[in-house]
């Protein structure tokens, strides 16, 4: 089983995208990659990794795993 989320990223100046990429993207992935594209560094510990390799068309395979996981079918309701 698969979850999709769609991940649109719109960069001010940035020429538009063409279509889809192949990357695996994580939520936990989205507060280090604003932060690497908005130029901030920090050594806050981050579980995730910036996605702007992928962006900027530089890598399609991050080397990433993710999972998902949810309770509904333990909820009552």
């Amino acid at each position: 089983m698969q979850l999709n989320v769609p991940l649109i990223v719109r960069l001010p100046g940035a020429r538009p995208s063409t279509g889809r990429s192949g990357t695996l993207a994580r939520t936990i992935d989205i507060a280090p990659t604003v932060l690497d594209l908005a130029g901030v560094r920090t050594n806050a510990p981050f579980s995730g990794v910036s996605l702007k390799p992928a962006i900027d068309g530089k890598s399609d395979d991050l080397g990433l795993l993710g999972y998902a996981e949810t309770d509904i079918w333990l909820s009552d309701q």
